[in-house]
């Protein structure tokens, strides 16, 4: 059986605060493996087209965090001892 995803543009807008839906994290408690397929994403910034590679998993795509806070201009940190991400939207991205 052939998967066939309908082609859409996931909008970036600078400065605009995000919105949640609820079901961010949302966790299933259980680990599964399901099968990744790179995939280029229709992906703009402003109105503008930029590429990123995305990862398609059971049929929703995926980026890399640290791709999307690059292109935005956004801090992101990682802190091992808590385990956690951090993200700053006031402070600029460094690698």
């Amino acid at each position: 059986m052939t998967q066939k995803y309908c082609h859409i543009t996931i909008a970036l807008i600078s400065k605009k605060a995000y919105t949640p839906e609820g079901t961010e994290l949302v966790v299933s408690g259980q680990q599964t493996s399901k099968p990744v397929t790179e995939t280029k994403a229709n992906v703009t910034l402003d109105g503008k087209d930029v590429k990123f590679t995305a990862y398609n998993i059971g049929g929703s795509n995926y980026f890399k965090l640290r791709d999307i806070a690059q292109l935005m201009n956004i801090g992101v940190t990682w802190n091992a001892e808590a385990g956690s991400i951090g993200i700053d939207t006031t402070a600029a991205y460094t690698e």
